[in-house]
């Protein structure tokens, strides 16, 4: 009875939370890591709140998996979900021994809180700058703007991850491409560094996490000196030393380091974890424009 009553009170209480739909959506990235991979005859998810089944779904359709998650969202203080499988006959079977916790109440409506907070920062100008502009606008109108721009930074980062994706698999598949041309090989490893320093920058994008960004810095430090020592751009022979290439490498591999550290969503660190407040152009332009004039500057003297 007492079990009971406690489930009853949660739930009273998170109904009389609000709960900030506007930014379910981030959460929504964090519930994708959560599901567990599909190996050998593991074929559905068993979606549970708390004890209660609340579906089975297809592994192919994460999708319709998240969706039910977020519909259940404050109903339940966990969402869980274990691995399933038909057996033979036409029944589903479950992973006894594991279950996959999807979302725990407590921890993600801070989460939201938090979303909220970094949004109201980035548009605190924004809102100052143009508040006698949209004083006028009602409730309704406001609201229909502000979905709309979360709609739009949700493609935005779908359209990051993808292009992190693609480049990476540009990147690995060049490896492999050797030449015995002296000149096509330096033009490969041009080709290739460029492609990966594009999939860091849009990596940085797409987590957008402060760590990332130190290893985009990192990498940017990485990147000139490759190209102040590439024979194609008249390289500087002081640049193209032994000692040199040591460094470079080991800016390589901190960098790849604190890039790998910024993908870990569940560290406990909480600074690993803390997001920046900057807006795109202002962390590629930079990089371009400083790029052109170290390349040029230290080439003249």
């Amino acid at each position: 009875m007492r079990g009971k009553r406690n489930v009853k009170s949660f739930i009273m209480n998170t109904e009389k939370k609000e709960i900030n739909t506007e930014y379910i959506w981030r959460l929504k990235k964090n519930w994708e890591k959560n599901f567990p991979d599909l190996i050998g005859d593991w074929t559905h998810y068993q979606i549970k709140g708390d004890d209660k089944e609340l579906a089975v779904v297809d592994g192919l359709n994460l999708i319709e998996a998240l969706n039910i998650v977020e519909d259940n969202f404050g109903k339940y203080k966990l969402i869980l979900v274990h691995r399933a499988k038909v057996g033979s006959k036409g029944k589903f079977l479950y992973e006894e021994y594991n279950n996959y916790h999807i979302s725990k109440y407590d921890n993600d409506i801070g989460d939201l809180e938090n979303f909220k907070r970094l949004h109201d920062s980035q548009n605190s100008q924004l809102n100052t700058s143009y508040t006698s502009k949209y004083k006028h606008l009602n409730a309704n109108l406001k609201k229909h703007l502000s979905i709309s721009i979360i709609r739009y930074m949700e493609k935005r980062i779908v359209l990051y991850r993808g292009i992190t994706y693609l480049t990476m698999i540009c990147f690995i598949l060049l490896i492999f491409v050797q030449s015995k041309t002296e000149t096509v090989e330096n033009i490969i490893y041009l080709i290739r560094q460029f492609i990966f320093f594009t999939s860091f920058i849009f990596a940085t994008l797409w987590i957008r996490r402060q760590v990332s960004l130190i290893s985009l810095i990192l990498f940017f430090v990485f990147f000139n000196l490759i190209l102040l020592s590439n024979p194609l751009l008249f390289k500087i022979e002081y640049f193209s030393t032994y000692e040199f290439s040591k460094i470079r490498f080991v800016i390589l591999i901190v960098s790849v380091i604190f890039m790998l550290i910024g993908f870990w969503y569940k560290c406990p660190i909480k600074y690993v974890r803390r997001e920046f407040n900057l807006k795109d152009y202002t962390i590629y332009v930079p990089i371009i424009v400083l790029t052109i004039l170290i390349q040029f500057i230290l080439r003249l003297i």
